[in-house]
């Protein structure tokens, strides 16, 4: 498996995370029922707000047919870790909400490092467990019309998140759920439109997450899926999941 290979496999996984956003939405009136919408879609206000923290696990594909398993545990507030394992050497990203630290063997990168700027900045805006259409961090969104995706009738949202970056947002219009999300990413080099269209939706305790995420990167002409397989509501971490690590501590 190429080198290549995995970076695309870490383009899926923050696909996945970055799902995990919260803008804030003013007056129109559309946004304001879509996102009502949603919210009793997914399993309401109460169910959620009673989350405290989230374990996402399953599998993905990185290409040739080879899949990998994942981890992703998130904790209130802007909490977030996740990792994979391939070639039996495990691939860590991780935030405490004020910094982020990484490991990546596959690169020759074996010690804990700091996350750059703009790597940390992505984990920050990705630190909600809810999604793009929580209250809990401020951002803002627009309106930009329907548009149809595979025959359905769906609600385009444009938002911008408090470090600037702008995501583009598909809601079913008749099921209130995701369906598409566009963001462009640093590829190889480049930037590129990487798109992530969510499917499987399943209820775990009254919460409905999706369970599957096709993604595709401008250029690529292969999709790569990714599966949730076991989701745990409000799992007790260790304390030091999400800590840096002493190596870094002192930079």
């Amino acid at each position: 498996m190429s080198k290549s290979k995995i970076s695309i496999a870490l383009v899926i996984i923050l696909g996945v995370v970055v799902y995990y956003f919260s803008p804030m939405f003013g007056d129109n009136r559309v946004i304001n029922q879509l996102v009502e919408r949603n919210m009793v879609a997914r399993g309401g206000e109460d169910a959620w707000s009673k989350v405290k923290s989230l374990r996402l696990s399953g599998r993905m594909e990185i290409g040739q047919s080879t899949h990998v398993p994942y981890i992703l545990d998130q904790q209130r507030t802007q909490k977030m870790c996740i990792e994979f394992t391939f070639d039996q050497q495990k691939t860590l990203q991780c935030s405490d909400g004020k910094q982020g630290w990484k490991v990546v063997p596959f690169r020759g990168r074996n010690n804990a490092e700091l996350l750059t700027d703009k790597e940390f900045n992505e984990v920050a805006d990705a630190g909600d467990l809810y999604g793009l259409l929580s209250q809990e961090v401020s951002s803002s969104i627009d309106y930009l019309g329907l548009e149809k995706i595979s025959d359905k009738d769906t609600h385009k949202l444009r938002i911008t998140l408090p470090k600037g970056s702008i995501k583009f947002l598909y809601i079913d219009d008749e099921t209130a759920l995701e369906v598409k999300l566009e963001t462009t990413r640093l590829v190889g080099g480049k930037e590129r439109t990487v798109t992530t269209l969510y499917s499987e939706w399943k209820d775990t305790d009254g919460l409905l997450i999706s369970h599957r995420q096709d993604t595709q990167t401008d250029g690529d002409e292969n999709s790569y899926f990714m599966t949730v397989e076991s989701v745990e509501v409000n799992p007790t971490f260790n304390s030091i999941r999400f800590e840096l690590p002493a190596s870094l501590s002192t930079k």
